[in-house]
């Protein structure tokens, strides 16, 4: 009776232990998935870290980003704006958010957020934690979609200066 006891002890134990998942768990789990195109299964791990620890900006930008890879552009959006409310100077979701409006045809809020990633990226506490080059390009596509050709010219001119190779390609077509 002793062992029958200690035996479904233990399985009570182990059954716990594989149940309760830690929040570097779930979220090692969602950056894996997203890393495999598994982005429904990521945001259910990204959402089982935000109901663990709903300050977690990381959480929110990641599934935000999976989101929008599944062109889920509204949810990723508000994804996004809880990231940049608990940290203001995530570099990566004012791009992505700057995307996710493109998507949505608000060009100029994406130029407001692509604007604002280039301010946290020229930081000195940023350098060459984001690819600038990009940012320029998708702020001068944003700008081109307005008719701002001009403004649209000078980004890509940029963007092509730090290394976006179809920048060029862009400027060819679309400037003077």
């Amino acid at each position: 009776m002793k062992n029958l006891f200690l035996l479904f002890t233990l399985l009570i134990s182990c059954q716990a232990v594989s149940i309760g998942q830690t929040t570097n768990e779930y979220f090692d789990s969602g950056t894996k998935n997203s890393n495999l195109n598994e982005y429904n299964s990521a945001i259910e791990d990204f959402t089982k870290v935000i109901e663990q620890n709903p300050n977690d900006s990381e959480a929110y930008y990641s599934r935000g980003y999976a989101k929008f890879n599944l062109k889920d552009y509204r949810g990723a959006l508000q994804d996004f704006d809880i990231t940049l409310k608990l940290n203001p100077s995530h570099l990566a979701a004012y791009f992505d958010r700057g995307n996710a409006k493109i998507e949505l045809k608000d060009y100029r809020g994406a130029i407001q957020d692509f604007t604002t990633a280039l301010k946290l990226a020229l930081e000195p506490k940023n350098a060459g934690a984001y690819p600038i080059s990009l940012v320029y390009f998708n702020r001068g596509f944003a700008k081109h979609k307005l008719g701002d050709i001009d403004g649209a010219c000078l980004d890509l001119k940029k963007a092509a200066e730090l290394g976006e190779r179809v920048a060029y390609e862009v400027i060819s077509k679309n400037c003077k």
